[in-house]
């Protein structure tokens, strides 16, 4: 689990990751757009809007970090 400078909060599970809006805010949890992800590990926020994942889904599942922004 992960939470941006706004106050979003990433989490993921297998081969997802979903953002749900800033606390006190309504709306509905985000599935990210993304494709791939095998058995996320990890997230982290950064400070200019960007999310990793570390997945395990790399070559021969060695493991690889993924950069999502947007």
């Amino acid at each position: 689990m992960a939470v941006d400078q706004s106050g979003a909060i990433y989490f993921g599970g297998d081969d997802f990751v979903y953002k749900l809006p800033p606390w006190g805010e309504s709306g509905v949890p985000t599935r990210l757009p993304l494709s791939g992800l095998v058995e996320v590990k990890g997230l982290a926020a950064t400070t200019y809007g960007g999310v990793y994942i570390a997945d395990n889904g790399g070559p021969n599942n060695t493991g690889r970090v993924v950069r999502f922004s947007g």
